[in-house]
């Protein structure tokens, strides 16, 4: 109580003050500001679902450095989950992981490639980012076991089907074709509509109240159509993985299926070719066949945005084989491609031409800027994650859980989705993958409490 009326007072000297000066437009905001502080102390699990719902809106605030949305409110969740796990009022136990030697390994060798950066201000700005990847880890590490999976998913398919809405209405009102949304990368932004179909198809088949299913399914709509629009040939192949694996996790539900309903099966597969034929752009047909000239070598440059790729392959294998082991330092793949004969060749304009491009594959650019020891503790901690999904989906299905094995499928599916993609784009740190790394650490540890509670109560039921 005593604290309570201390920071009230404290804020009411404030907006007073503030009041007599030429900036009295920003005395409401600080009261504002300090409910909204007050609410996120109450409930700091909804700060973590502010945090998911703005990741599709970053391009909104690409031109702000310092005070964006997103880092005001992830710089008050981490000062606060400080202080709760300091006065205990979160368990300190949330802090555990099983994938913490491998991240501390994977944070201590980038540093020492940072250390050794001949560009050390792109390293500096490489390595802000990636500590920013890694508060959100430590965040939903603690906080998203206070959240019902269900919450998480919906949360991230509705942002992003915002942002759909938006993509949609830019691609049929501009000459600029694919979507992006708010963010300037096409393939970027197909990566976020590929994670959302991934969780919608749960939010559609796990609800009591068809008329919401019914509002998911018209959401998928428009996420598919959404991500046609993008073009992303990778996109096609993800998605592609995805279904096959989401098909065969509901394969035991074939059996419901009587010869009395093979009819409709056969009509509605008759109705949905020819309407996902027609739906489909005739540009993005072409793009997608495109991918058959891969047949004949990387030395093919039919396709520019082919031969780029297979030029980044080159100019990566060329920097790892010079650094193996350090790198050339965070952030400078785009230097080294600079100066190689690739970029002027492969430049998007010939009058403007873009010479400074990233490798478009996360694995190889980590390899080249931070060296193969630090590329290959990536690729652990994301083979860990997608193990520790497996594993407590096959737990889940053995205690006969079958709504939990369906949401953690689902969630696996989407960072599945996630680390596909990061073969075909840049971004160690990627919101996101981060956040649904913590989130198997969430389940597992959710799973082991499960387990211990049925043990008790077996041994106390077989003791009476």
């Amino acid at each position: 109580m005593l604290l309570f009326r201390c920071l009230s007072s404290i804020i009411f000297i404030t907006c007073v003050a503030l009041l007599l000066t030429p900036y009295a437009w920003l005395a409401p905001f600080i009261a504002l500001g300090c409910i909204g502080l007050i609410v996120l102390y109450r409930h700091p699990a909804w700060g973590l679902l502010g945090l998911i719902f703005l990741v599709p809106f970053e391009g909104l605030f690409e031109g702000t450095r310092f005070f964006t949305g997103a880092k005001v409110l992830g710089a008050a969740l981490l000062v606060i989950v400080a202080c709760q796990l300091i006065l205990r009022q979160l368990p300190i136990a949330r802090l555990g992981s099983t994938l913490w030697r491998p991240l501390t390994l994977f944070l201590l060798f980038y540093v020492i490639s940072v250390l050794h950066s001949n560009y050390f201000e792109l390293s500096i700005n490489s390595l802000r980012q990636m500590l920013t990847a890694v508060a959100i880890f430590i965040l939903t590490l603690v906080l998203a076991e206070d959240l019902r999976f269900k919450h998480i998913m919906s949360t991230l398919v509705l942002a992003v089907a915002m942002t759909a809405l938006i993509a949609l209405y830019q691609s049929y009102s501009s000459d600029n074709n694919r979507a992006t949304g708010l963010l300037k990368d096409p393939n970027y932004f197909a990566l976020l509509v590929s994670v959302a179909i991934a969780m919608a198809g749960y939010l559609i088949l796990h609800q009591r109240n068809w008329l919401i299913s019914l509002f998911w399914a018209g959401v998928l709509v428009i996420l598919l159509m959404t991500f046609m629009k993008t073009y992303s040939r990778s996109g096609a192949l993800v998605l592609l993985i995805v279904i096959g694996f989401a098909i065969w996790h509901y394969r035991d539900y074939l059996h419901m299926i009587r010869a009395r309903h093979l009819g409709w099966v056969l009509l509605s597969l008759a109705v949905a070719m020819p309407v996902l034929h027609f739906s489909i752009p005739e540009d993005y047909k072409q793009r997608l066949f495109s991918l058959l000239s891969l047949q004949k070598g990387i030395k093919s440059f039919d396709d520019r945005s082919l031969g780029r790729r297979a030029s980044y392959l080159v100019v990566g294998w060329q920097s790892i084989k010079e650094n193996p082991w350090v790198g050339s330092g965070p952030g400078s793949f785009p230097v080294s491609y600079a100066y190689s004969g690739y970029a002027s060749a492969f430049s998007l304009s010939r009058r403007e031409p873009e010479l400074f491009r990233r490798a478009h594959n996360t694995y190889l650019e980590l390899a080249v800027e931070s060296g193969l020891v630090v590329s290959l503790l990536f690729c652990w901690l994301a083979w860990r994650g997608l193990l520790g999904y497996w594993q407590v989906r096959t737990i889940a299905l053995q205690k006969q859980r079958f709504s939990l094995a369906s949401s953690v499928t689902h969630l696996g599916l989407a960072f599945l989705t996630l680390c596909i993609f990061l073969l075909f784009l840049s971004a160690p740190n990627h919101k996101y993958f981060w956040c649904m790394l913590a989130i198997v650490e969430v389940v597992r540890r959710y799973c082991e409490k499960q387990s211990r509670a049925l043990t008790e109560e077996s041994r106390h039921e077989a003791s009476l």
